[in-house]
């Protein structure tokens, strides 16, 4: 029979587990800042505390993307999209820092051994749409550049290029399970195996909006 001194333990390691979590979310989020506001004055532009943020964010998520690969091994089913949804935090503090910059905030004027989530401007009032005619025209650029070079670096990288290429099919496979949509069957993601550097990790979807 289980005992109620057992259910107590169990619960007391899940909320201890969840706390642990919480905190340590805080402290990337509190260490991130402290790295941005190294290369930072007070009262800088909104593009150059940017800058300054995806520069820092960059070097952080390929060395954090790096550190979780030993808790999913390799051979796992679609390891890349389950590499990238486990360091999501990594992601979240970036975005949040980048909303507080976009709401006029100072990323130098920040106490970062305070600084939390909730503290962090956001901005006021609804948000604008941006035109999806824009945006359709940006991602059909953006795509036709992107073949481009891969095909160049298939052409100075056979192997590179195929790692480059099921990387991003990972990734956007991810962001359609993301948007509710199924991936087509053509677009299936083949069984990846690869070590990210800090080349392959600096994607759209390291870059939170």
């Amino acid at each position: 029979m289980i005992t109620e001194k057992q259910i107590v333990e169990l619960t007391t390691s899940i909320l201890g587990a969840q706390d642990q979590i919480t905190g340590g979310r805080t402290t990337y989020l509190r260490t991130l800042v402290t790295a941005i506001q190294e290369n930072l004055k007070k009262g800088q532009d909104q593009r150059t505390q940017l800058e300054a943020l995806i520069q820092q964010h960059d070097r952080f998520y390929a060395i954090v993307l790096k550190a979780a690969e030993p808790f999913v091994p390799k051979g796992t089913k679609d390891r890349a999209i389950e590499l990238h949804r486990r360091v999501n935090f990594a992601r979240t503090a970036a975005s949040a820092i980048r909303v507080h910059v976009r709401a006029g905030g100072d990323i130098a004027t920040l106490q970062a051994a305070k600084v939390t989530k909730a503290i962090l401007r956001v901005r006021e009032g609804p948000a604008r749409a941006p035109s999806p005619s824009r945006l359709k025209t940006t991602a059909e650029r953006q795509s036709k550049q992107l073949v481009v070079t891969l095909m160049g670096l298939a052409d100075a990288d056979k192997q590179a290029a195929v790692e480059e290429m099921q990387l991003i099919i990972a990734q956007l496979t991810a962001q359609l399970e993301t948007i509710g949509a199924q991936p087509a069957k053509r677009m299936k993601v083949p069984p990846l195996i690869f070590n990210p550097t800090e080349t392959q990790i600096v994607r759209q979807q390291s870059r939170p909006s």
